[in-house]
């Protein structure tokens, strides 16, 4: 079966059962308000273990007895805690429990990310391609690169909101979200961060079966004024006092390459220079 065969059937079967009723009525779809809800009171994790990703779990009382979707009495679970619930491994009272105390309280949502190199690393409209390492630096900051040892991909990097607070770390093949943030959720492959009750200033999608990390979505400001405002098609750069360089469209392959801090913008195609200010962006692999 195709990828995207598989994909459609996936989205379908996913789209069927939230249309699935109990015998109250009250189907298995969840508004996005009260989903919000959940996330910020779980903590933006499964309230036992603290990992991403997660299902949305009704305990008290269970789904085929409840009559609304009522934050007070759902859950955040990971697949594992999820099983371990409808196999009766896992009682109620124990979720009850945990729920009133989730795990990341006290620590950031986090999980780990499994892709097999070489991988590629989609960002704002470029494509780039590595055998051994990469990475995509400001400043000499990485906001996302990779290694691969072993046929294992390791992620490093951070990223930050317009307020330059930490939204998303990556550490080797750990990626940990801020649960500071207004909401951080997760729904299949993609990532989704919000400092604000606005647009997301960062979204990620991981990709295992193409192994490929694509950045749809990032607005962050680094400590000297620079902003990076980047969506799936391009990238900006904007800087002090009212510069602003644009980047996009560029295939890198995988092979050693360091762009040059200042000067050489015209090797890449796409890009274009607003103003005669360069700042120091680069590729490194």
């Amino acid at each position: 079966m195709s990828r995207r065969n598989r994909r459609t059937r996936n989205y379908k079967s996913q789209k069927d059962k939230s249309n699935q009723t109990n015998k109250h009525g009250l189907k298995r779809y969840i508004s996005s308000p009260t989903r919000r809800a959940i996330r910020k009171a779980c903590y933006f994790g499964c309230v036992i273990c603290g990992q991403l990703p997660y299902t949305y779990e009704h305990f008290d009382p269970p789904f085929k007895d409840a009559k609304e979707h009522d934050p007070e009495g759902m859950a955040l679970l990971c697949g594992n805690h999820q099983i371990d619930t409808t196999s009766g491994r896992l009682s109620k009272e124990r979720i009850a429990k945990a729920r009133a105390s989730p795990a990341n309280a006290s620590r950031d949502p986090s999980w780990t990310q499994y892709l097999d190199g070489p991988i590629s690393l989609r960002f704002g409209g470029n494509v780039i391609t590595g055998r051994e390492q990469a990475s995509v630096r400001v400043n000499e900051t990485v906001l996302i690169g990779f290694k691969c040892k072993r046929d294992e991909v390791l992620l490093s990097g951070a990223f930050c909101d317009l307020d330059g607070k930490a939204t998303l770390k990556f550490k080797d093949n750990e990626i940990v979200a801020s649960q500071m943030s207004w909401d951080v959720e997760f729904e299949g492959t993609r990532l989704t961060i919000r400092a604000k009750q606005s647009q997301p200033v960062a979204i990620v999608c991981f990709d295992a079966e193409s192994n490929a990390i694509t950045v749809e979505r990032l607005c962050m400001r680094f400590a000297d004024g620079f902003i990076l405002d980047g969506n799936s098609e391009t990238l900006f750069l904007r800087f002090p006092p009212n510069n602003c360089f644009e980047f996009s469209k560029n295939n890198i392959p995988g092979f050693d390459f360091d762009f040059p801090a200042v000067g050489g913008w015209n090797n890449w195609t796409g890009a274009r220079e607003i103003n005669e200010s360069k700042p120091a962006f680069e590729i490194r692999m």
